[in-house]
């Protein structure tokens, strides 16, 4: 995967400039660098084939689960809604609920998180 054509892509994009680009490039870098890991961690928890994901929801999948992962300042509440808000806004309908159900899989296994059942 070439990242500079990935940035120089991302850089034509009119609204970029809104983006805090130091972070945006950590994250972009990070899960390049680790695609495979983060493919490992997520096979271990998906019920599905990658195949059967929309592109978004899997791409959504690799951001939350690098952010769990090496980003431990951020509350992995914060990373999770992020992750949902991305889906709502350009995934299937309602592939968000998948995306929810894996990443706290993935930040209860990654980061010990222990979540409450709401009866």
């Amino acid at each position: 995967m070439d990242v500079n054509l990935i940035e120089t892509y991302i850089k034509e994009i009119s609204n970029f400039y809104k983006v805090d680009k130091k972070y945006f490039y950590l994250i972009l870098r990070g899960v390049i660098n680790d695609i495979n890991f983060l493919r490992y961690d997520l096979s271990l928890i998906i019920d599905r084939s990658i195949n059967e994901l929309s592109s978004i929801e899997y791409v959504v999948l690799l951001i939350g689960t690098y952010e769990l992962k090496s980003h431990y300042k951020i509350p992995y509440k914060v990373i999770i809604n992020e992750a949902i808000e991305l889906v709502k806004s350009f995934g299937n309908i309602d592939g968000y609920k998948y995306v929810n159900k894996i990443l706290d899989k993935v930040a209860l296994n990654i980061r010990n998180i222990k979540f409450k059942k709401i009866n």
